[in-house]
């Protein structure tokens, strides 16, 4: 039960590790507007698997399930599905690395590094990376011909994640903390270093690319905006077609009118009507409105007339003058209810009037809805004063626009190459500030069934670019959004190339960094174990005759400087030789091993115990008094009285025999090392010659 609550509680972290790495990786790159595709969620996954077992493989799934599915704004199936790719891609990288190195790889040979990086990374990594842009392909976020970019990014992604950051957790765990003693500084910093790096560079691609695109689609946007202008100028010149027939004209009938702008009209596809609108005085209105209906293409019904604000046409009421439609062309039923309007009697054709007036340029009304349209569509009136030299204005020519006829007259072939795959829109500001989308002129559809087709327009990678024209005394704004499809045709696969050399960079670097840690380490290990052979008995494990010589060295400087007082034993066994002799050489050996044992076991922790010849002994007691030290070697005596060794049934009683001196700075300044070795020697002598089994101060 135990066991149980703690997988559980440990699966509950390993969920939310899983979760809070991908999340806070995603929305850093994010906020930092990075481009570099990095997943150490991956990593981490793959690691905990790889040490601890499969067991932690659900808690992974659902920590991708919860990540999955807040990046996709809770597409359940798409989260599911992508989740079950990342878990199996964790379960078969960490049944790849078990074959390689084991269930706790150190990752210290040449022959296991490599392979476990590149299988574990680039290999395994596929199965993820497929599964994730093919169900986002399949639930229709991308189109097909962003499954390869789609795929590599996420596949790149991982292996930056794992071939990083499987090894800086194995670092970690506390069950590998031996095997990677020493080695992840050294590998884990230079490691994040170079990815930084690796960082900065594809992100400065990628920006110098998104801006690439961009200056390429402000080159097309003025190449449109120039077209625009001088299709504007060919309307003008209609226009001003209209204004030279008048003038050369003493009287206009319908018929004539007719037959002179038809060419105009059929040339020009979106000039929706042209019309002839003279200044009719007051005191003219009577006869111009007579006149008017002798002409056989005029109604006879035909007056002078206003829109009431609920869009009545009554007669005008009476005033100064009017600005009178008295042709207009094509003329149709829609356009029948227009003839005899007071232009001048609407504030915003008015504006336009005098506008037109006092500059004596073609103007255009702010967008209004014409009499004739039912639908609400927004057109435009330009209106070119007429007037014969030196005398006041005549009238106006007038061209009716409907803003999308006007867009699609110039856009439905395109300036660009890609013009089809471009929104074309046209904005206004008014007076007021508001700006208007005139309208719009979207690319075709094309038979793609899924929302990321070719016709989807892109609104996060490049916003929208606007170039202001000043044309018929307005400024107006043609705006261009680029579709997807668009994007991705001027896409180079520059950023996909840095990224690849930089995964090659980071696949080596770690191989190298990992086989030099661990070379240093090996050596570091062997050199200490040389070390320690050196300076130790093989035999008893004790220190060896030289690194106690040195030791005691060091013991005698101190008591020479008056820093401390210390104690030097020599012990030598008593009745030795008759167990070599009687049952051999392998009993000796066995027997110095136990004495050794027993040795080590009376003093205390800070001295020193010496194997300095064949069954001779010497101990070192630091910071001991005269007493002190007296009473370890009797200590030892008794103890090794009591000690009986026993082989192959043969019985046999060992003792010792101690030498004890001081050192201490009252004998100042004391002899060499060799000659206190040789004072301790005698005294042991003396015990051995008193009878062994004693011991004896020199």
């Amino acid at each position: 039960m135990k066991a149980r609550t703690k997988l559980l509680w440990r699966s509950v972290a390993l969920t939310l590790a899983y979760a809070g790495i991908g999340l806070s990786t995603s929305y850093l790159a994010q906020g930092l507007s990075l481009s570099f595709p990095f997943w150490p969620a991956a990593g981490l996954a793959i690691a905990i698997v790889l040490a601890h077992g499969y067991r932690y493989l659900p808690a992974i799934a659902l920590g991708s399930v919860l990540v999955d599915g807040v990046l996709s704004d809770w597409h359940l199936p798409l989260a599911l599905t992508l989740a079950a790719g990342s878990t199996l891609q964790i379960a078969l990288a960490a049944w790849c690395g078990r074959r390689i190195s084991g269930v706790t790889p150190a990752l210290r040979h040449p022959k296991e590094i490599l392979p476990f990086l590149i299988v574990m990374g680039p290999v395994c990594s596929l199965l993820g990376s497929s599964v994730g842009a093919y169900a986002q392909y399949f639930f229709g976020e991308i189109t097909a011909s962003q499954i390869p970019f789609s795929a590599f990014t996420w596949w790149a992604g991982d292996v930056l994640g794992i071939i990083v950051f499987t090894p800086a957790t194995l670092m970690f765990l506390p069950t590998m903390q031996y095997q990677w003693q020493g080695r992840r500084a050294k590998v884990l910093f230079p490691s994040l270093l170079l990815m930084i790096m690796a960082a900065i560079a594809y992100d400065q691609i990628y920006a110098f690319e998104t801006q690439r695109i961009r200056l390429e689609l402000q080159e097309c946007a003025q190449n449109m905006a120039h077209q625009f202008e001088k299709n504007l100028t060919r309307h003008t010149e209609a226009l001003q077609g209209v204004e030279s027939f008048i003038l050369s004209s003493e009287t206009v009938t319908a018929s004539e009118f007719r037959t002179f702008t038809r060419h105009s009209l059929e040339r020009l596809p979106g000039l929706s009507a042209l019309s002839w609108n003279p200044f009719v005085l007051d005191a003219e209105r009577q006869a111009f409105e007579t006149q008017q209906r002798l002409d056989p293409l005029i109604p006879d019904d035909f007056q002078i007339t206003e829109r009431l604000p609920n869009g009545e046409l009554i007669p005008a009421q009476k005033r100064p003058s009017y600005v009178v439609v008295q042709f207009i062309e094509p003329f149709n039923e829609k356009h029948r209810i227009v003839q005899g309007f007071d232009i001048q009697s609407d504030p915003q054709r008015a504006a336009a009037v005098i506008n037109s007036m006092e500059t004596g340029q073609a103007y255009a009304t702010e967008p209004l809805t014409l009499l004739q349209d039912t639908n609400g569509q927004r057109s435009i009136l330009v209106l070119l004063p007429v007037n014969s030299q030196g005398e006041s204005v005549r009238g106006f020519a007038v061209g009716v626009y409907r803003l999308d006829n006007l867009l699609a007259e110039v856009f439905s072939v395109g300036t660009c190459a890609q013009q089809q795959n471009l929104r074309v829109a046209l904005l206004y500001t008014t007076e007021s500030g508001q700006t208007l989308n005139l309208d719009q002129l979207d690319p075709p559809n094309p038979t793609a069934h899924r929302k990321a087709d070719l016709g989807e327009i892109a609104t996060t990678e490049t916003e929208p670019i606007t170039v202001p024209i000043r044309y018929w005394g307005r400024t107006w704004q043609l705006q261009i959004q680029p579709t997807e499809a668009l994007i991705w045709a001027k896409k180079s696969y520059t950023p996909q190339l840095v990224l690849t050399i930089a995964l090659i960079l980071l696949l080596f670097n770690e191989s190298f960094l990992l086989l030099v840690t661990a070379e240093e380490l090996a050596e570091r290990r062997q050199a200490v174990i040389n070390s320690y052979q050196a300076s130790h008995d093989p035999l008893t494990d004790l220190l060896n005759r030289r690194a106690f010589f040195a030791t005691l060295e060091q013991a005698r400087s101190e008591a020479n400087s008056g820093l401390a007082n210390h104690v030097l034993l020599f012990c030598d066994l008593d009745h030795f030789k008759p167990v070599n002799d009687t049952v051999g050489h392998n009993a000796g050996d066995v027997l110095l091993r136990d004495i050794a044992h027993l040795l080590a076991q009376q003093v205390r922790a800070e001295d020193q115990v010496a194997r300095v010849g064949g069954d001779e002994f010497a101990l070192l007691l630091r910071n001991c008094t005269l007493e002190n030290g007296l009473a370890i070697a009797e200590a030892i005596v008794s103890v090794l009285k009591n000690y009986t060794f026993t082989w192959q049934q043969e019985i046999f009683q060992i003792t010792i025999s101690i030498g004890l001196i001081l050192l201490t700075s009252e004998s100042a300044p004391l002899p060499s090392v060799d000659d206190l070795m040789a004072q301790a020697d005698q005294a042991c002598y003396r015990a051995k010659r008193s009878g062994r089994n004693q011991v004896c101060v020199g």
